[in-house]
């Protein structure tokens, strides 16, 4: 079972969202619907900042606790703090209080963001988990980290495969608008897989909740298990098994890009015969019985990792995803 450690500033931030506006994830909540979709199991370290056990219902009960004995002696910036007569109870609140007064700010990076950072990379490995972490300790970890010790980590090549769909998406809506209308660059706001739990979520139920579910259908662990195998080849140094599994996802990505550009094309369909399709084990080919035929030829992915999950978020991020 591949496990993965979030850590309770984000997840502070992601129960603070989900109790004002669900509908409207920040970071932290998208950050945290995309890791209970990627990993088997999600953790988080049990500490006097259990931001997670104040969420209301069964939510709380989702993630697994781990134990995390140093955190009493970690916060020394807390007796700092204490002199201003004001009383942190969490990480984001020490943030909020050093940047709005300006005091020990530059300690509090030292302390919060980067000794703890390292400290939660730490205790993850110890308990067999990846690290996902605040996007502030994030940032610290990619500076401060050999070159690419942080982004080969299994977080970042899962987050990467997740990145480069909503690269590859954007870019092709990007030239499909444009080719209709002027308009400037299209941007997102937010990640395709964290919109497509979203625009799925059920009325009455929160996103996480929903994520829970979502994340049991065979899709989704069929595209885990392929996600276990990329991360795999990284860690074993692999490198010709991760282009060929990397290649697999754009693969897959390209092969609906594909079809829906033959869609588009067939809006001009009076002026071409009906097309037939015919497909076989190891490529589509669209073609027409004409002279002037129109044929589009895309790879898909091996049958073994059944990127099904993979090009159902493509075809959404393609069709639905809000400009």
């Amino acid at each position: 079972m591949e496990r993965v450690m979030v850590d309770n500033w984000l997840l502070e931030e992601a129960v603070i969202n989900l109790r004002d506006e669900p509908e409207k994830p920040g970071k932290s909540l998208s950050d945290l619907l995309m890791a209970i979709l990627l990993w088997d199991e999600v953790c988080f370290p049990e500490n006097q900042n259990n931001y997670w056990r104040s969420i209301r219902g069964n939510l709380a009960d989702y993630l697994t606790p781990i134990t995390d004995e140093e955190w009493n002696n970690s916060l020394p910036y807390m007796k700092r703090f204490s002199t201003y007569h004001y009383r942190c109870d969490s990480e984001r609140e020490h943030y909020l209080f050093a940047t709005e007064r300006n005091v020990g700010l530059q300690e509090f990076d030292l302390e919060c963001i980067g000794q703890r950072a390292q400290r939660y990379l730490r205790l993850s490995g110890e308990n067999d988990c990846s690290y996902f972490p605040y996007y502030k300790r994030q940032d610290y970890l990619e500076k401060t980290l050999t070159p690419t010790k942080w982004k080969l980590s299994d977080a970042m090549v899962r987050i990467s495969n997740q990145k480069m769909l909503d690269s590859k998406v954007k870019e092709y809506v990007e030239e499909t608008f444009k080719s209709l209308l002027d308009m400037p660059s299209i941007e997102f706001s937010m990640p395709v897989l964290t919109r497509f739990i979203l625009e799925n979520t059920p009325d009455g139920m929160s996103p996480v909740d929903y994520a829970f579910h979502m994340r049991m259908e065979g899709p989704v662990i069929q595209y885990r298990k392929y996600l276990q195998e990329l991360s795999g080849s990284v860690e074993k140094q692999d490198w010709k098994e991760f282009r060929k599994l990397g290649n697999y996802s754009i693969d897959a990505i390209k092969s609906v890009i594909e079809m829906d550009k033959g869609q588009v094309r067939s809006i001009k369909a009076s002026l071409l015969p009906t097309p037939s399709i015919m497909l076989d084990s190891s490529f589509m080919t669209i073609s027409t019985d004409s002279k002037n035929n129109l044929t589009i030829k895309a790879d898909l992915p091996h049958k073994k990792y059944h990127l099904t999950f993979l090009r159902d978020l493509t075809r959404f991020g393609i069709n639905e995803m809000p400009l």
